[in-house]
């Protein structure tokens, strides 16, 4: 942590404080020699431990790794590190907050604790929070220490935000956007082609992506490897392509609504394999498949902003 941390005074050292200075009061106009001693014990035990917290802190560097696909109210996984910069001595009792927002709207979130840290060491740990509206969000790191009594907290802000893009909340209502039945169910064609997709052989294994159903979680394998992997089957060849007009769920449903609806329909696109294009604001994108594609089309979505021209994605 490299800011200078900040002292907070728990209602314990608030009363180690008090007795401190009644003592030291006490002691001056009695002139006991005793109570002169354990006033000067009592100082140098706070000196001390304000030296010791202080270094504690100072020693420690944090920082967060983020998913690719984050989405407006939905939870994500957030894996925190600590980095012991010390060469001889172990960090103790680091908690590590995470806040949203910026300015007046700052929103704290969940906290990471890291009992100890060995020298030179980075620890990781992995909490769930999650942000509430989609377009850039701010993600900053409060840093925090009670070391070595429990009397006072040190913290500090790490300088350095990370922004996020945070993708609409995906909606699935199939019978709303034309793409499936009143009912919610895929039509006949398209329950036939899940079915065959599913059925067929095992083409490869991949890395985990938000979106992925849980039916094509290779659980072996992510239990041997510690991390998730998805199947990949050898399915028929995908249709020709859809289209999402962009404008006109957004004049039926509003902005907010249109834009979950389709985000709904580009994951869904991208478990069936299915290309997909969008019209947005007189701009024709044909239909293409792939993550890097579906991940610009979702950056369209977070970035939409009603009356803009849809250049402008600043």
């Amino acid at each position: 942590m490299r800011t200078s941390p900040v002292i907070r005074v728990r209602p314990s050292g608030g009363v180690y404080i008090l007795l401190t200075v009644a003592l030291g009061v006490v002691s001056v106009n009695s002139g006991n020699n005793l109570l002169y001693l354990v006033t000067a014990l009592l100082l140098g035990y706070m000196a001390a431990s304000g030296i010791a917290g202080r270094r504690n802190v100072m020693g420690a560097e944090v920082w967060t790794e983020m998913p690719d696909e984050i989405y407006a109210g939905r939870a994500f996984r957030v894996v925190v590190k600590v980095r012991n910069r010390r060469r001889f001595a172990s960090l103790h009792l680091i908690e590590v907050l995470l806040r949203s927002g910026r300015g007046t709207e700052v929103r704290e979130g969940p906290r990471a604790f890291f009992g100890l840290v060995p020298p030179g060491e980075v620890l990781a740990r992995s909490v769930w929070m999650s942000l509430p509206r989609r377009g850039r969000e701010a993600v900053g790191l409060e840093l925090s220490s009670a070391y070595p009594f429990d009397f006072f907290v040190r913290w500090g802000k790490e300088p350095s935000e990370a922004e996020v893009l945070v993708f609409p909340e995906p909606l699935y209502r199939r019978g709303e956007d034309g793409s499936g039945g009143e009912d919610g169910e895929p039509r006949g064609e398209e329950r036939g082609r899940r079915f065959s997709v599913e059925t067929t052989d095992v083409a490869g294994i991949r890395p985990y992506r938000t979106g992925d159903p849980v039916s094509r979680i290779h659980w072996k394998v992510s239990a041997r490897t510690g991390t998730l992997s998805t199947r990949i089957f050898e399915g028929p060849p995908p249709p020709s392509g859809r289209m999402i007009d962009l404008d006109a769920l957004v004049a039926a449903q509003g902005v907010e609504r249109g834009l979950s609806l389709a985000a709904g329909r580009l994951l869904e696109s991208g478990r069936e394999g299915v290309p997909l294009g969008m019209k947005d604001r007189g701009t024709v994108i044909p239909p293409a498949s792939g993550w890097g594609f579906r991940l610009g089309l979702l950056k369209r979505l977070a970035l939409y902003e009603f009356g803009r021209p849809e250049g402008d994605l600043r």
